[in-house]
């Protein structure tokens, strides 16, 4: 093979070969793609990646960067004047086959027939183009395979289609390696590969002797990507075919000819980093589905599906490899996988982690974004929150606040919940059915008045929380309760003897009619028309000596307050009324029954 170049700013030279002499560029390029595909399993904080085995891309899928433009071919990405190289290969194999001559190999000919020569029948030819010693960091803009027309007929025969079409047995469909398609020593009709119908590019040729060119642009980049890239093609060769109608056929120059096949390549250095994409994942993860070897669920993890993409942006070389980062619950970003060919793989997280994933793209020149973004994020969280209704005083005299609290779960050491999004309260009546309250209350909402009460009963209240994965709490037993007591005790008085002392005792007892029952008493006195007095305010006792003067008419009222709240108010009229008399001033009658016989 012969391998000629030139730039188009100076005379031809041999940047080729001082490229060869770098240092191994770029980040793994010596690994085979099927080894780099099978990352062993990686474990960090943030999770465990199993990397998808690589599969074979589909032939035709669509480029990952659109072509370059021809201003942009002669630039260097960051738009400062770049160096263009041209590159002139020829053909490493060449060889035809003929229909007429099914078991003959025609490798060392120097003439390569297409189309129906008399005595060859249908003719294709075949060449072939090593690419391997190009620079993995050029990425060619324009590429052009050239063949030399020595001989046509029949003679002054009109111009004739001629058309390249690209050879697709070329790859090992259950692995992600490339073959050579032929060999031009023992290829023949009977064995000859198998190409794509449609064309790579076609032109009319005539008769007259000289080199046509043939535009196999986007083919030579499909080439020239990495074997695992959607996108890319096995480099197979390319077919020679020409119109077979009549005996009308076409000969070139081969590699053992004069002129020998060539593809001229127009390059530049790839000096733009490809960006990353991932497909979107579920905002949270609620179902753990780990199997443990027992053949249980591990309740504390979760596996998904990771999918990535890259894009070189033109002029490109292609995805070398990807590096997976994540990161958990805000902290660090980790490598998760730090050489990646495959377009996916099963994460497996854990309960309580919210999980950022960036995906780094790098490709054959070494280029990569450096900042890290995230592209996908989820949040596993398998747990429902835990609330409780406050402690409620054993009665209330009416309607009343009902207040809860609480968290959502996971919430340990490393853990975040996903957050409580809403609140349901319910009650029952004397421990009977539940009812709602209210539903769906914003997370914001902690209390809520209750006022559906009626004097005597029991009420009982629990909460349930609801949070932003879509768990909600079960229903439980009841959390907190209280009696409605709404009517204030009566308070009886009486009072010791009086009778020639200057103090008695006056003593109290209360009958509540809600239940709660009295804790406390207040007790008024007055002296004959005298206004009201504070004598015992408050009191939890039930009785208080009372310091009086002789002869004297002392009026008791009270009140009392009970457990719920309720105080009853003081009567308009005394409840007890107290003399302080002296013997003297006692009289006695009594008044016996007459009996008459």
């Amino acid at each position: 093979m012969l391998m000629r170049f030139e730039t188009a700013a100076a005379p031809r030279r041999l940047p080729l070969l001082a490229a060869l002499l770098l240092p191994a560029l770029f980040l793994g390029a010596s690994r085979s793609a099927a080894a780099a595909a099978s990352d062993a399993p990686r474990t960090a904080a943030v999770g465990r990646l199993e990397p998808w085995p690589a599969r074979a891309p589909e032939a035709d899928a669509e480029l990952p960067a659109a072509e370059p433009s021809a201003a942009d071919a002669s630039r260097s990405p960051a738009g400062t004047t770049g160096i263009r190289s041209e590159t002139t290969l020829t053909a490493d194999q060449d060889t035809f086959v003929s229909e007429t001559n099914g078991g003959t190999n025609y490798g060392a000919n120097k003439l390569l027939y297409a189309g129906r020569p008399t005595e060859f029948g249908v003719a294709y030819g075949l060449i072939w183009f090593d690419l391997k010693d190009l620079p993995r960091d050029q990425a060619v803009t324009k590429a052009e395979a050239g063949l030399y027309l020595r001989d046509a007929g029949p003679v002054g025969d009109a111009g004739r289609e001629t058309a390249l079409h690209r050879v697709d047995w070329g790859r090992e469909r259950d692995k992600i390696t490339c073959k050579e398609a032929w060999d031009e020593r023992d290829v023949n009709w009977n064995n000859k590969p198998k190409w794509k119908s449609s064309s790579e590019d076609s032109t009319d040729l005539g008769t007259g002797r000289g080199r046509s060119a043939f535009n196999v642009t986007e083919l030579t980049q499909r080439w020239r990507l990495p074997d695992w890239n959607r996108g890319s093609n096995c480099n197979g060769g390319l077919v020679i075919r020409v119109d077979e109608s009549g005996t009308g056929f076409r000969a070139f120059d081969s590699t053992e000819g004069g002129n020998e096949p060539e593809l001229e390549l127009t390059h530049v250095t790839d000096t733009i980093a490809p960006t990353g994409s991932m497909k979107p994942l579920p905002p949270y993860v609620t179902v753990p589905n780990v199997n443990l070897p027992d053949g249980t669920i591990d309740p504390n993890k979760a596996k998904i599906a990771l999918e990535w993409d890259g894009i070189d942006p033109a002029p490109a070389t292609g995805i070398d490899f990807f590096r997976l980062q994540g990161r958990a619950n805000g902290g660090e970003w980790q490598a998760l996988a730090p050489t990646l060919r495959t377009y996916g793989g099963d994460f497996e997280g854990t309960n309580g982690k919210r999980v950022e994933f960036a995906i780094q793209p790098v490709d054959p020149a070494g280029n990569v974004v450096p900042q890290i973004q995230p592209h996908a994020v989820t949040h596993f969280d398998f747990s429902a929150p835990a609330t409780r209704v406050l402690d409620l005083p054993p009665y209330v005299p009416g309607p009343f606040e009902v207040k809860w609290s609480g968290v959502d779960l996971p919430n340990g050491p490393g853990q975040i919940g996903s957050g409580i999004a809403s609140w349901t309260v319910l009650y029952n009546i004397g421990a009977g059915s539940w009812g709602l309250v209210a539903a769906d209350m914003p997370v914001e909402q902690t209390s809520i008045r209750f006022d559906k009460v009626q004097q005597g009963l029991l009420y009982q209240f629990q909460v349930l929380a609801t949070d932003k994965a879509g768990h909600k709490e079960l229903q439980g037993a009841l959390e907190a309760q209280t009696i409605i007591d709404g009517v204030a005790p009566v308070v009886y008085l009486r009072a010791s003897d009086t009778v020639g002392k200057s103090s008695f005792d006056v003593s109290w007892t209360s009958v509540d009619p809600g239940g709660s029952g009295a804790v406390a008493h207040d007790v008024q006195f007055r002296s004959g028309n005298e206004p009201w007095k504070d004598w015992v305010l408050g009191r939890g006792e039930s009785s208080q000596r009372f310091q009086a003067e002789l002869n004297e008419v002392y009026h008791f009222r009270a009140r009392a307050l009970d457990k719920a709240g309720n105080q009853g108010a003081y009567p308009d009229q005394s409840q007890l009324s107290v003399t302080t008399i002296t013997r003297d001033r006692l009289r006695f009658r009594i008044h016996l029954p007459l009996v008459l016989r």
